[in-house]
């Protein structure tokens, strides 16, 4: 389980690398039955699509993307303690 400094490290990565770009594409798994028991993947979706990331929040190992707009998605890092960005080449500033 990450500690409160890796959480802090994971937040500042994300803020450099996703700060002032916009989310292009929400891919959904609609068999998660935690993230969809009180919205639809198709609301969810739209909620996120086109929105900027503005910054990042922490509080104890949770944390947050700031966007522009509300909702804000909230994350856990579970047991892994990292966040991958699986294509680097595929993000882009408009």
């Amino acid at each position: 389980m990450p500690e409160l400094a890796e959480v802090e490290t994971v937040r500042l990565q994300i803020e450099s690398h996703l700060r002032k770009l916009r989310i292009r594409e929400i891919e959904v798994d609609t068999d998660d039955r935690i993230l969809f028991q009180f919205t639809k993947a198709r609301e969810f979706q739209a909620a996120l699509s086109g929105a900027r990331i503005v910054g990042t929040g922490r509080r104890g190992k949770y944390f947050w993307l700031e966007l522009d707009r509300k909702p804000w998605p909230i994350f856990h890092l579970g047991m892994s303690g990292n966040i991958a960005f699986l294509d680097p080449n595929a993000v882009h500033k408009d």
